[in-house]
């Protein structure tokens, strides 16, 4: 039997073509690996919402002049077409929290990318005063959102391997749960009925998509960061179909991160 030496060496090549092919996705996956961390996030919200000139007409507390003159005995109502003019309506900051999964990017030294899916608590407390600060009327509306943040991120070298960080991208955020509490309380005691906001409808207060921007800054101290974030809505969360009557949400959050 003839030995094909031709054979031999053309195998050999080939196995070192493998050989240092395997060493290239290697080297390639384990730089994907490098650059890339999963992490979980911790956070605190503070929830407000713009709310504009019609602001009854947005919050189902009353729904018009006429209504509104017959619950306050006001006679002189001419001239007057929204509600917000014949009473004061405050609204106060909304404390809430969110907690999720991170996905950072690192595409250089400097830049990267961050993914998150948060579950966020938002909402707000708006009241109107019904016989001065005496008797009031209220209404507290809790959300639960899915929250979707894609951020760009700067990073800036400090001491002891340490990073000063900058953050922006846009938003999505899609509700899943809804309630309202509305109620009175004379000199700060009383309660509310609790109710399941059906979202979108027509007689109800909150749409369930929102988009915005969000920005923050930060400090990453090596697998424990800390950040601040501002998320503005640009979605119009009112369902009702009304000329200026506008709902949008703005959060800030101080969150804390841990990266494995």
């Amino acid at each position: 039997m003839k030995y094909n030496h031709q054979l031999f060496y053309s195998n050999q090549i080939n196995m070192k073509q493998l050989k240092f092919s395997g060493v290239l996705i290697l080297l390639f996956v384990s730089g994907l690996i490098r650059g890339q961390e999963l992490g979980v996030q911790l956070g605190i919200n503070s929830n407000s919402f713009t709310l504009n000139d019609d602001l009854f007409e947005v919050i189902p507390l009353i729904v018009d002049v006429s209504e509104a003159s017959d619950i306050f005995e006001l006679t002189d109502t001419e001239g007057i077409i929204s509600v917000g003019e014949l009473v004061d309506l405050n609204t106060r900051v909304d404390f809430g929290y969110n907690f999720g999964l991170t996905y950072d990017y690192a595409i250089n030294d400097r830049f990267g990318v961050q993914v998150a899916g948060l579950i966020s608590k938002k909402g707000y407390h708006a009241n109107v005063d019904l016989l001065g600060s005496l008797v009031r009327g209220f209404v507290d509306i809790d959300l639960m959102n899915i929250d979707i943040p894609l951020q760009l991120k700067y990073n800036v070298d400090l001491a002891n391997d340490k990073k000063f960080f900058l953050s922006a991208g846009p938003y999505v955020s899609y509700g899943f749960s809804a309630k309202e509490t509305m109620g009175v309380k004379v000199l700060g005691f009383g309660g509310g009925i609790d109710t399941d906001l059906i979202w979108g409808g027509t007689t109800d207060l909150i749409n369930r998509t929102d988009y915005g921007l969000v920005g923050g800054l930060g400090i990453d101290l090596g697998q424990v960061d800390l950040g601040l974030q501002y998320r503005f809505g640009l979605a119009n969360l009112n369902p009702i179909d009304i000329d200026g009557a506008e709902l949008r949400q703005q959060t800030l959050s101080l969150n804390a991160g841990y990266k494995f």
